[in-house]
């Protein structure tokens, strides 16, 4: 009975760790710093609880009612612990203005409002093991009793770990958890003190507690088994908080990844406890076990770390079959959990009741009693209490050190050397203590020494990226720019292979991609400059999450006066530097202030207030940055926000499920009456809110725009006007309510984002919500024009956000609006557009009838005139062509790009003169092809001379061409001449003067960039040889024009993977003598390096 009621005292000890922990970071903040110093103080409190009821176990002669009170006091301080805590911040607030210039005594400040918070609670738990070990006074075998007595707390701790994380806040939250805890500790309160009625231990005098003289011998191993059990202590916190950075990477910073870990760790320590305790009376040399346990823990943690880099492999491939079978992948969790923890931790959780023992029968396993025994007899749970505070001591030593010192100083792996030397120390320590094992003795004793020597000036290696499950798949080809072990995170950069002029970077942070240099390229530019170009005033301006700097740096191209950026993790600080060329080198903006911090922490405690604040933390599903989505931080933030000022939140929409994403919206939405959302194609939403309405003027966005730092920005992300920035525009606050609808709010208390995503992470959620978001905005207000403008200029802008649509590949976005544009203003322009929608979408017949019925509108209208003629062109019709053309030369003779179309169709018209002069003057606007149809006027005129020159200049051009392409494959993929090319071919359309245009077109531009595609997909996959093929090929094509080709690069790269040194140096350096890349290209940089590492690899084989 005492052992279930001791499980369920794990079992809410663990839920209250968990929750408060939890609670006390929205305070004090998610830095790891302060998890150290909240963990310290939890764990201060666990000692003193020991160390005070165990100096006064042996003096209750009813422990179980003494129990039953401390779970009743655990259970009622829990209700006050909310209160406490919101009393707390304000003198938080008021000691912040006065410690703040010391980073360490402000650390001091919150240990002390920890322990005043934990110091009660946890001292009542310390105090509970002591106080039951009494009832074992009088037991045959004490280290059996307790032992299992603690094996049962710390199963519970598992089931309390798995049960809060799994079950109890995804399903209760916070508050309702606790009060379910609270009521556990209550009733198991209340059963111990009945059942303490009928159990009552006699209580020593005070000459029977009167410590007895031990002999010099047995107080020296009283005091080594002391101290091996603190140091124990201390290195299992290390395991336990270097284990959980590394398998982050692997895993996953979510919640269910952490009840995950915790839960293995706290199974390990069950089972080894309960396994020594039962098995213990089977061994008649505890001291021995005790030796081999701690070298055992060495031995195997060690050997982990030959592990850790074998374990991404088995989740990746996990991933790949069973994406969408989360019960699989959480099951494979606790199994590569497992494969590291599970054997030290069980020899870990079988110190306890060997040290229990050894402490309390002085060795010997018969329970024999010795005259000088009587010592470890008396004051039972005075022992175990000192015993269990001294390990306990351990633990905070451990995490003040891992925190502070370790991790910042060493590193994680060398941190896990620590704990391992420790634990291989203590296993040398016994051992030289055991004289009577003769020659065993020794030869263990150099055994352990040479171990300690393996693991002091022996580290196996590990590759940084296949740490990382989410970058593991492209391991092969991917570049470490950057590799950091932060404070609180693991902080990776890694370079991918790409065709683009810009390298394609991605900063990663425990393993998950935080930002990059394509994809979210434009969520990281537009967030930035939304709030700027919206609110009323942008003079001083808060960024939350620093990251790549793309957005600080978007930010702060705006003149504004301040600009401060907050980054928690100082290794991201750093990592950002290899993102300069991308956000123009704004840490070194002299009107940007850094400061690293966690953001609740700053807001609490900065009395500043801004005209913007934008917020772009880490993913809303990941433990410490889901607490910057939730009600209690929004209202914060809008405290921090001038009047009319604007908060900008970005989130993903991606492996969300609707209800996640509407509760976030709607929190918000609950905080900021004026909402606007905005997405872009990466799958991420905007969202604009403020207190008052958001004022949407045309002309002052225009104006800001036009600031030439601004414009350059905006350009990357193919806004140039108003318009264009609403192309990006979903809904506003008009259609906020019928979107979101009723329901759950995400809070402190119930953070449904955390809890839930992580379950859908792997599911197609794009899709569906945009069919939801759009389906709510349908009917909607524009807002980019007031309701009281003209018809005309409410179509016009449909029509110029339509262009930003058409121009970022969403056709279908694009013809909605175009069709609304009609019905308020039948323009020609409108039916233009449609025309270019129906052409993409590969309707050709739909579009010239567009066409058509925007030049019965406006028989002049340009845009018109040139893309039918152009069609007719393409069919070979070139006589319906020319009177269009001629048409809009003469009406426009400023659309010079339609010479080069008009004097192809008077080539075929005959009029070769005319044709000449209309070519030549568009030459700027037709390369290469316009000094194609120049060589064929040339013949048609005789002059051989000049035809040949012409063909020269088309060849040379085509080649230069090609030279772009190669950086440019989107833009290749979409070239109107290959399209045409194919679509000829496939209706049976010859035309013999372009067979000649067509067959160079293939041989010099077309067939080298297909080689070059191919061989860097294949590349990129891994597959080396088939590359290799690929791009030798364009070698052979390209000739001598292949040199200043990027293609030397992926060679070069393909043959250093398949070991061909020497073709692989001919090809880099080639790449470095003739490349067009800037010469501070990261992919020249590379090349250098790879060099000088064959270099290096040269003079030491000599």
């Amino acid at each position: 009975m005492v052992s279930i009621l001791f499980f369920f005292s794990g079992v809410t000890a663990l839920i209250y760790q968990m929750v408060w922990m939890r609670e006390l970071v929205l305070v004090f903040g998610a830095s790891m710093f302060a998890i150290s110093t909240l963990l310290t103080a939890f764990m201060g409190g666990l000692a003193l609880g020991s160390d005070f009821f165990g100096r006064r176990a042996d003096r209750y002669s009813n422990p179980l009612r003494v129990y039953g009170l401390l779970e009743l006091g655990i259970g009622g301080y829990a209700f006050l612990v909310p209160f406490l805590l919101s009393s707390l911040i304000p003198i938080y607030q008021f000691l912040h203005g006065l410690f703040h210039f010391s980073f360490y005594v402000f650390s001091l400040v919150r240990f002390v409002m920890a322990v005043l918070v934990l110091l009660l609670p946890t001292a009542l738990m310390g105090g509970t093991l002591p106080v039951l070990a009494r009832l074992y006074k009088n037991h045959a075998e004490i280290g059996k009793g307790v032992g299992l007595l603690y094996a049962f707390n710390t199963l519970g701790a598992v089931i309390g770990v798995l049960g809060a994380g799994f079950i109890l806040l995804p399903a209760l939250g916070l508050n309702k958890t606790v009060l379910l805890a609270a009521t556990l500790n209550g009733a198991v309160g209340l059963l111990a003190i009945g059942r303490g009625r009928s159990r009552l231990i006699p209580v020593e005098t005070a000459a029977e507690r009167a410590p007895v003289s031990l002999p010099k011998g047995d107080r020296l191993r009283r005091r080594i088994l002391l101290a091996t059990f603190a140091l124990s202590g201390f290195a299992a916190m290390i395991y336990e908080v270097v284990w959980t950075r590394i398998l982050t990477l692997i895993l996953g910073s979510t919640l269910y990844s952490f009840a995950t870990m915790l839960a293995t760790f706290l199974l390990g320590l069950a089972i080894g406890s309960f396994l020594f305790s039962v098995f213990l009376k089977r061994f008649s040399r505890p001291l021995l076990l005790l030796a081999l346990v701690q070298g055992g823990i060495a031995l195997f943690a060690f050997g982990g770390e030959f592990l850790f880099p074998l374990l991404p492999v088995f989740f990746f491939k996990l991933l790949e079959v069973f994406h969408s079978e989360g019960g699989i992948i959480s099951a494979s969790k606790f199994f590569i959990v497992g494969a590291v923890m599970l054997i030290p931790t069980v020899l870990m959780g079988g110190v306890f009741p060997l040290v229990i023992h050894l402490l309390t029968s002085g060795g010997s396993s018969s329970g024999a009693k010795r005259k000088t025994e009587t010592a470890a007899d008396t004051g039972l749970g005075s022992i175990v209490g000192r015993a269990y505070s001294i390990n306990t001591l351990g633990t905070i030593v451990g995490s003040f050190a891992i925190g502070f010192i370790l991790l910042p100083s060493l590193g994680i792996q060398k941190s896990l050397h620590v704990a391992i030397l420790t634990n291989a120390a203590l296993s040398l320590l016994l051992w030289m203590q055991m004289r009577d094992m003769g020659e065993a003795r020794l030869w263990a004793v150099g055994g352990v020494g040479a171990f300690l020597v393996v693991v002091g000036f022996s580290t196996p290696a590990w590759n940084p990226l296949q740490m990382s499950s989410e970058l593991f798949g492209k391991l092969s080809t991917l570049d470490l720019l950057f590799y950091k072990e932060g404070i609180s995170s693991t902080v990776t950069v890694v370079q991918h292979p790409t065709l683009a002029k810009q390298p394609h970077l991605t900063l990663a942070i425990d393993g998950k991609p935080n930002a990059s240099t394509t994809g979210d390229m434009k969520t990281q530019i537009l967030v930035g400059h939304l709030p700027m170009l919206l609110a009323p005033q942008a003079k001083e301006v808060l960024s939350i999450g620093h990251g790549s700097g793309v957005t600080t740096g978007a930010i702060a191209a705006h003149p504004l006066a301040k600009l401060v950026t907050l980054e928690i993790e100082p290794a991201v600080v750093e990592a950002s530097r290899l993102f300069d060329p991308f956000n123009g080198e704004v840490l070194n903006d002299p009107r940007v202030q850094l400061v690293v911090d966690d953001a609740r922490n700053y807001l609490i405690l900065s009395k500043d207030r801004f005209d913007v604040i934008v917020s772009e933390p880490s993913h809303p599903w990941r433990s410490g940055s889901s607490k910057l989505f939730t009600e209690e931080f929004f209202r914060l933030g809008r405290s921090r926000l001038r009047p009319g000022g604007i908060f900008a939140q970005w989130i993903h929409f991606y492996g969300i499920r609707a209800p996640e994403l509407k509760a976030v919206i709607r929190t918000f939405h609950s905080i900021f009456p004026h909402v606007f959302i905005f997405y872009t194609d990466a799958g991420d939403l905007i969202l604009l809110g403020s207190d008052r309405e958001i004022a949407i003027g045309r002309e002052e966005i225009a104006r800001r725009m036009a600031v030439p730092a601004v414009k350059k920005d905006l350009s990357r992300a193919d806004v140039y006007s108003p318009f264009d920035l609403w192309a990006y525009f979903l809904l506003g606050p008009k259609e906020i309510d019928r979107y979101v609808g009723p329901g759950i709010f995400n809070t402190d208390d119930y953070t449904v984002v955390e809890f839930q995503t992580p379950k859908s992470l792997f599911e197609d959620t794009i899709s569906i919500h945009m069919a939801d978001m759009k389906g709510a905005a349908r009917g909607g207000d524009l807002y980019l024009v007031q309701p009281d403008e003209p018809n005309r200029t409410k179509g016009e802008a449909y029509f110029a956000i339509a262009r930003g649509l058409i121009r970022n590949d969403k056709e279908n976005d694009a013809r909605e609006l175009i069709q609304k544009g009609l019905l308020l203003h039948p323009a020609a322009e409108g039916d233009w557009l449609l025309g270019r929608v129906l052409q993409k979408q590969g309707d050709r017949p739909g579009a010239a009838r567009a066409w058509q019925a925007a030049l019965q509108k406006d028989p002049s209208h340009p845009e018109s005139l040139l893309s039918l003629a152009q069609q007719y062109q393409e069919q070979g019709a070139y006589d319906l062509a020319e009177p269009l053309l001629s048409r809009l030369r003469k009406e426009h003779p400023e659309k010079v790009q339609a010479a080069f179309y008009h004097g192809v169709s008077l080539y075929y018209g005959g009029r070769y003169q005319k044709a000449l002069e209309e070519l030549n003057q568009g030459v700027i606007f037709s390369e290469p092809f316009v000094y194609y149809y120049q060589s064929l006027v040339f013949d048609k005129l005789k002059k051989e001379a000049e035809a040949k020159e012409a063909l020269g200049r088309f060849i040379g051009s085509l080649n230069d061409w090609r030279k772009e392409l190669e950086m440019d494959p989107k833009r290749f993929s979409a070239l109107p001449y290959a399209k045409q090319i194919e679509w000829r071919k496939k209706n049976g359309i010859q035309i013999p003067e372009e067979e000649r245009m067509a067959l160079l077109f293939n041989r010099m531009v077309a067939e080298p960039l297909n080689h070059l595609y191919s061989g860097t997909g294949l590349f990129i996959l891994g597959m080396f040889k088939p590359a290799t093929i690929e791009l030798e090929e364009i070698v052979k094509e390209l000739g001598n024009q292949a040199a200043g080709s990027i293609v030397q690069y992926y060679l070069g790269l393909a043959y250093k993977e398949m070991g061909q040194i020497a073709p692989a140096r001919q090809a880099l350096e080639t790449f470095i003598d003739h490349s067009p890349l800037d010469p501070k290209d990261l992919r020249i940089t590379e090349a250098k390096r790879t060099l000088e590492q064959f270099k290096r690899a040269t003079k030491g084989g000599s």
